[in-house]
């Protein structure tokens, strides 16, 4: 009988540990790119550049974020062939992780450079990383949208496992948008050590919730209680954010990364 294929469909589970495995390797070239794009910035700075250094690890980072972006794929092409509705929500955040650490690290390399961007090339660039945020914003509302369509996963599940996380690679995409828009602007990727000292430097902040995002990606901070007392707008755009009743506004966001900073130096419990 095990040999006429009589019975049920075979076991998907295989398939489903090729994914997970290539999800441990996206990892790990996500790790080897921040390393890379730090020995980028360094070799980048010093007095005396060596030009052929440079560019050689130009390359390899490009070619890490290059690799993500294909095997992240391939692994989307895998799940979806197996129905696993959550491993392929997962894997299309790995997507846009991917093509935002490229679009990020192209900003950086032609910042970089000795001559400065020129004028035309400055917007050529601008066109160009508009572009690819135009493309992700569009495939972000399309996987939301099919899947609450769908009905397979809770709408919670899509805006914790993706939703959420791939809003805040939109927003940081929105913030080196509108450095390159600005004359004489100038983009730079906000390192760990940077953030940790900015929020280090918040000596009220001893719960959660003290950091926010307004609803045009702004970042904020409440003291004391951590909970709003008064009408609230954003320093930046004047966008509300609360109100008198300790609510803040429906479509605000924490700011996830410097909460866990803050977690992870034990800067609040």
């Amino acid at each position: 009988m095990a040999r006429l294929k009589v019975g049920t469909t075979p076991a998907c589970a295989d398939a489903r540990f090729v994914v997970e495995g290539i999800w441990i390797t996206l990892d790990i070239r996500f790790a080897l790119g921040v390393l890379a794009e730090r020995v980028y910035s360094r070799l980048s700075s010093q007095p005396e550049r060596n030009q052929a250094q440079i560019d050689a690890w130009g390359h390899f980072t490009t070619f890490i974020y290059d690799t993500c972006s294909r095997d992240a794929g391939i692994a989307f092409n895998i799940a979806s062939s197996t129905q696993a509705h959550r491993q392929k929500l997962l894997t299309s955040l790995g997507i846009v992780r991917s093509v935002w650490r490229n679009t990020r690290f192209l900003v950086t390399s032609k910042q970089s450079r000795e001559e400065a961007l020129g004028g035309e090339e400055r917007i050529n660039l601008m066109r160009e990383v508009e572009e690819r945020l135009g493309l992700q914003k569009k495939n972000v509302g399309s996987i939301r949208e099919a899947y609450v369509r769908q009905g397979v996963l809770t709408h919670d599940t899509i805006e914790r496992d993706f939703g959420a996380p791939a809003q805040e690679y939109l927003n940081h995409w929105e913030i080196l948008v509108s450095a390159l828009r600005q004359p004489g602007g100038f983009y730079q990727a906000v390192s760990e050590k940077e953030a940790q000292g900015a929020v280090e430097s918040f000596t009220e902040c001893t719960h959660r919730s003290h950091w926010q995002i307004c609803p045009n990606g702004h970042i904020f901070t409440i003291g004391a209680c951590g909970s709003a007392v008064s009408n609230g707008r954003c320093y930046e755009c004047k966008a509300t954010t609360s109100d008198v009743s300790h609510q803040m506004a429906g479509i605000m966001r924490k700011e996830i990364a410097l909460e866990n900073i803050m977690t992870e130096w034990r800067i609040i419990d």
